[in-house]
């Protein structure tokens, strides 16, 4: 065909009283049963099949009669019959459900009214008077929609999606009314567990970021009165008198307590009134730098100043960054960047230095982030470069590989794995995970206090102990490196050589390998095979199984989240049920309990 295509390009005008619809038919009919897209498009091409697009309508719809949504996408997509299934329930939900996204997004590249229609659509699902997951349920039922993909029919996995959606294809925000509501339920959800539950969000932090997340919305605000009514009745009062509430919208136990009490309850809970020395009971990491030594830098004159002085034979630095969270569709956007050197923290005010000031954030750029000269410091630094890139266009093109820079997550990873390094402090057992706070805490005795991580950053001025977190933030990477450096050294591991390997590389969770590379055999100085799991040697190439069962007589369940491993255990001869559709898992687990069979899941319904 691509020989034929060669030779009609250049004999078109001689054979063009052939090209007949009768023809266009004949050939888009053969080559649909080749079942190969490469082809299709040739043909297309070659028999000018678009300028008949409609010709071939039929075989679209009979495509969508039989379920097959990929195809009848991809056909249309190359015919330009888009408008013809613009409806997004008859073809690009069905996609959806079924992940092939790809597939529908392509299938709307061309047409951003198709793309707004879908987003409206999808956001339509999230009305408070539906219920999304019974929604989808109902349509997948009703449309009787095959090999459904359980992980994209939940609530969750469609708000990512939506939000990607709306960022791709650069759609305002307000289009997704009802996700951003959900989002800032979520939210609010979640700052009163911080607040109540775990007790890590400071009053003045949370009383911040309450009231963004509530925002204009009065059902948000009533919303977030609710939630709080069971922990503090106090608190949901001041919100009830700071929004004025009506009182239909509140819970009994509130409106009780604002009968019980006086108006002055809430005049003295002001957020202005504010008290940074806000007490956990927990001892925290302390900034041991005089307060003067936190310069905040938020003009050009101070900027340039401590580029040219603040520099100044300085060869390594920590680096943080902040910014506010967004609870909406909206990205979040750099509020501060922290330069720590071992005498000085300077935090770059990036709201009031606006930053799409490029000539400013250039010379920042040539100055510090690409100097090879100065190391940069930081913790996690692939989502603040990231951030970095997003937020300053000046600095889209920056690259940590050579630009010197130390995660000190890898190079806690690799202290660990390579050298079982040990640090001076066991740390609190209940305080896990890999954060920076967890490092500081094994290496400097206390852990961080993040009471102000989820603070609004773009206020100003800043609260002191907004300014005192962010320097913390970013001097503890300088401390943490030089504590690391000495106890190395004391035990003679290479700490240098070591630094020098992994600069340039930031940290990339052992969680997130590629699965080929994951399940690929480990090879051990003997070469012998090394079992991942176990950690043990793997003789003659193969595990020694001690009690097995023949793949034929194996009989089990593979729920709706394992419909791919059950076609390759059906491969392998096994007795394998599935069922495609099973929300909760209920009828997989009663089958497998009925028929005595082993039940395969990834979800922890079965436990019940």
């Amino acid at each position: 065909m691509t020989d034929f295509q060669r030779w009609i390009s250049q004999n078109k005008e001689a054979f063009k009283h052939c090209l007949t619809l009768e023809l266009k038919t004949a050939a888009m009919a053969l080559v649909m049963e080749q079942k190969s897209m490469q082809l299709v498009k040739l043909v297309v091409d070659v028999y000018e099949l678009k300028e008949s697009n409609e010709l071939f309508l039929p075989y679209l719809y009979k495509m969508l009669e039989s379920k097959k949504y990929k195809d009848a996408a991809q056909y249309a997509t190359l015919l330009h019959l888009q408008y013809h299934f613009s409806d997004p329930e008859v073809l690009l939900l069905p996609l959806i459900l079924q992940t092939k996204i790809t597939v529908a997004e392509d299938f709307m590249r061309p047409y951003p009214d198709i793309q707004r229609a879908l987003i409206i659509y999808l956001d339509s699902l999230f009305a408070p008077s539906k219920i999304t997951q019974q929604v989808l349920d109902d349509f997948i039922c009703e449309k009787y929609i095959p090999d459904i993909q359980m992980s994209t029919c939940n609530t969750k996995a469609l708000v990512k999606l939506i939000t990607r959606l709306v960022k791709d294809y650069n759609l305002p925000d307000d289009i997704c009314a009802n996700v951003n509501r959900k989002r800032s339920e979520s939210a609010i959800k979640f700052l009163v567990y911080r607040r109540y539950v775990q007790s890590s969000l400071s009053p003045q932090s949370w009383r911040e970021m309450a009231k963004e997340a509530a925002g204009d919305d009065i059902n948000l605000q009533a919303f977030l009165v609710t939630k709080i009514t069971t922990f503090d009745l106090d608190e949901a009062l001041y919100w009830v008198r700071t929004y004025n509430i009506p009182r239909e919208l509140l819970p009994l136990s509130v409106i009780k307590h604002d009968d019980d009490n006086p108006q002055e309850l809430a005049e003295d809970q002001q957020p202005e009134a504010e008290v940074d020395d806000w007490d956990d009971g927990v001892t925290y990491h302390a900034m041991n730098l005089p307060r003067e030594r936190i310069i905040m830098i938020d003009t050009p004159e101070q900027f340039y100043e401590f580029l040219n002085e603040g520099l100044k034979n300085v060869n390594m630095v920590g680096i943080d960054a902040e910014w506010k969270p967004s609870f909406g569709l909206k990205k979040s956007e750099l509020a501060l960047i922290q330069i720590a050197t071992e005498n000085y923290v300077y935090i770059i005010d990036v709201t009031t230095l606006k930053p799409d000031n490029f000539e400013l954030w250039r010379k920042f750029s040539v100055k510090l982030m690409e100097n090879k000269e100065i190391v940069k410091i930081g913790f996690g630094l692939a989502h603040d470069i990231l951030i970095f890139k997003e937020s300053l266009p000046a600095l889209a093109d920056l690259k940590c590989v050579q630009s010197n820079f130390l995660d000190l997550q890898s190079l806690w990873h690799k202290l660990v794995k390579e050298y079982k390094f040990t640090f001076p402090y066991a740390g609190d057992d209940n305080f896990a995970g890999e954060s920076l706070s967890k490092l500081v805490e094994i290496t400097l005795g206390h852990r961080l206090n993040k009471a102000n991580q989820f603070s609004n950053w773009e206020r100003r001025p800043l609260r002191e102990s907004q300014m005192i977190y962010a320097a913390l933030d970013a001097y503890c990477l300088i401390q943490v490196f030089n504590k690391l450096s000495v106890i190395c050294e004391s035990r003679e591991i290479p700490f240098l050589d070591v630094c020098r390997e992994l600069k340039g590389r930031p940290y990339q969770s052992p969680n997130k390998q590629n699965k080929k590379q994951k399940n690929r055999p480990v090879v051990n100085k003997d070469k012998e095979p090394v079992d991942r799991e176990e950690n043990k040697t793997v003789y003659g190439g193969k595990r020694e199984f001690v009690n097995y069962t023949p793949a034929h007589q194996w009989r089990v369940v593979c729920d709706s989240m394992l419909c791919g491993l059950a076609k390759q255990l059906r491969m392998c001869g096994c007795d394998c049920v599935n069922i495609e559709y099973d929300r909760g898992g209920h009828k997989s687990a009663r089958i497998a309990s009925n028929e005595k069979r082993v039940l395969l899941t990834r979800n922890a319904n079965h436990q019940k």
